[in-house]
């Protein structure tokens, strides 16, 4: 958790095991994209996994450019 009364970032750590849902836009996008770097998002899922805890390369995609998947789920196919 990030607050700011008087300019200076404080964070929080938490268990993850607490949290449900939490907000993701475009800030949090580019950051990833920033550290993943060249990194390859399939080499990334196997990096994942090796750890234990598998992220699909198409997810790291959608953590990637939520507005574009953010307009897909508001899209209806007929």
């Amino acid at each position: 958790m990030l607050a700011s009364s008087n300019g200076k970032k404080i964070t929080t750590m938490i268990d993850i095991e607490h949290i449900a849902t939490f907000k993701w836009g475009n800030k949090q996008a580019k950051k990833l994209t920033e550290l993943r770097g060249d990194i390859p998002r399939r080499q990334l899922e196997q990096k994942t996994t090796d750890l234990g805890l598998k992220v699909a390369h198409q997810y790291i995609q959608q953590l990637e450019q939520p507005d574009y998947y953010r307009h897909l789920q508001n899209s209806i196919i007929l």
